[in-house]
C-alpha cells in the first residue's frame, strides 16, 4: 500500500471514530433505514426496502426488495438491500433493464469541483454477493450534462460476500447545478439489453452519454432465473482516488436525511394517534386536519394514505371510521388532510386522527427526487 493510501486509510479511520464528517455522499449506505418495509412484485421502477435505494426495471422481470440482515462478517454491518427475482425472464428485450440506483442532489456534489480545472476524482466502494458470478457494471451517471462513466466488476465466488473499490476520473466538463433537483446517479447494472450494451462501453473518462456505450456486453442476467438474488450493503461515494474506511454514522442522523426525501407516519395499534395530526370538524361527515412534517421535505412533497378504513376521526371520545382521505394546502413548512366519515361529527368542535385497526395506518410523505 502507498504511503497516501495508507494516509488515507488512517484518516479515514480516525474519521470514522469520530463521526460527523460526512465524507459520504451516499445515504444509508449501511442499509439500516427501511420505512417503506420489503415490497413485492415489482415489474417497474420503485422504492422498497433500505430508504433512498431504487430498483429500475424495464421489461425483464419481476423482483422483490427487502431489507435483509445477511451481512458480511466483522465489518460492522447489520443490515443489506436485497433483491429477489421472484418473476424469470430468459430472454433479453433490446431496451431491458434490471439496476439499483441512488441519486444525488448538485448542491450535495459541489465538492466534486465538477467541470473546473480543479474537479476530483471519486471513489466507490461496496460489499455486494450474489448466487450469480461473473460480469456486472457500476456507472456514474451525470444528469446535469448527459454524461456518464462506467466501470465493471465481477462476482468471482457464489454466495459470498466480496469488496469493491471503484474509482472514476475527474470530469472538467460540465458543471452540477447547485440546488435540490437531481444531478446524478449511481447505478449498479445487473441486467442490460442491447440498447445499453452494443457500443464501446465508455470505461476510462466521462464522455457524452451514447447509451449503447453504458454497459459491458458480458454483463449477466440477473432475471435468468427466480434463484437469482443480489445483495448490497457498505455503499461509500467520497471525493478523491483513496478508499477509506465505511463511515457508519448514528442511527438517528441517518433516518433524518432519508426523511428528507420520504417518511412516514405509520402505526399498527389500534387507535394509537396517526403522526398527532388534529384540527376540526366543518360538517356533519368531514374533518379538517393539519400535520407538521418530521423532517422539512427536500421539496413539496406527494402525500398519499393507506386505505381509508385504516384511520379514524377521533371527536369528544367517539371515533368514526373514515370513507375518504385527501390531501390539500401541502407546502414545504405542512399540509392539510380533509377526512370523510358517514356522519356524526359536529361541526367547529376539535378532532383527531387515530389509526382504527391493527393492520398498517400510513401516511406517507414523498419528496424523492
Amino acid at each position: 500500500m502507498s504511503k497516501a493510501a495508507e494516509l488515507a486509510n488512517l484518516i479515514g479511520n480516525i474519521n470514522a471514530g469520530g463521526g460527523g464528517v460526512n465524507r459520504n455522499l451516499v445515504i444509508n449506505g449501511a442499509m439500516n433505514v427501511s420505512q417503506r418495509g420489503d415490497v413485492t412484485g415489482k415489474t417497474s421502477a420503485s422504492f422498497g426496502g433500505p430508504d433512498r435505494f431504487a430498483v429500475g426495471i424495464t421489461s425483464h422481470g419481476t423482483y422483490a426488495m427487502s431489507q435483509s440482515s445477511t451481512v458480511p462478517s466483522g465489518k460492522g454491518f447489520a443490515n443489506s438491500y436485497k433483491l429477489d427475482c421472484t418473476g424469470d425472464d430468459t430472454s433479453i428485450g433490446s431496451t431491458a433493464e434490471v439496476t439499483i440506483q441512488q441519486k444525488f442532489e448538485g448542491q450535495n456534489l459541489q465538492t466534486l469541483r465538477k467541470g473546473t480545472s480543479e474537479a476530483k476524482p471519486i471513489t466507490v466502494t461496496f460489499y455486494c454477493r450474489s448466487n450469480l458470478t461473473g460480469t456486472f457494471t457500476l456507472e456514474f451517471f451525470d444528469n446535469d450534462n448527459s454524461r456518464q462513466c462506467s466501470k465493471n466488476f465481477t462476482i468471482s465466488s457464489a454466495n459470498t460476500w466480496e469488496f469493491k473499490s471503484i474509482t472514476f476520473p475527474a470530469d472538467t466538463t460540465g458543471t452540477f447545478d447547485d440546488d435540490n433537483a437531481q444531478s446524478a446517479v449511481l447505478v449498479w447494472w445487473l441486467a442490460a439489453g442491447d440498447n445499453f450494451t452494443s457500443g464501446t462501453q465508455n470505461t476510462s473518462a466521462f464522455a457524452s452519454n451514447t447509451n449503447a456505450n453504458r454497459v459491458s456486453s458480458s454483463i449477466v442476467n440477473m432475471s435468468s432465473s427466480t434463484d437469482n438474488e443480489f445483495l448490497l450493503t457498505g455503499v461509500q461515494l467520497e471525493v478523491g482516488q483513496n478508499a477509506t474506511t465505511f463511515e457508519h454514522e448514528p442511527f438517528d442522523r441517518t433516518l433524518a436525511k432519508c426523511q428528507r426525501y420520504f417518511q412516514q407516519y405509520a402505526t399498527q395499534d389500534q387507535y394509537d394517534t396517526c403522526g398527532g395530526i388534529v384540527g376540526f370538524a366543518n360538517a356533519t361527515t368531514e374533518a379538517e386536519l393539519f400535520g407538521n412534517y418530521l423532517v422539512k421535505p427536500r421539496t413539496q412533497p406527494t402525500i398519499t394514505f393507506s386505505s381509508n378504513t385504516t384511520f379514524r376521526v377521533s371527536q369528544d371520545g367517539t371515533d368514526k371510521v373514515t370513507t375518504g382521505m385527501a390531501s390539500s394546502l401541502i407546502s414545504d413548512s405542512g399540509f392539510r388532510v380533509v377526512s370523510n366519515v358517514a356522519s356524526g361529527l359536529t361541526a367547529g368542535q376539535a378532532v383527531g386522527l387515530l389509526a382504527n385497526s391493527s393492520t398498517d395506518c400510513e401516511i406517507n410523505i414523498d419528496a424523492e427526487l
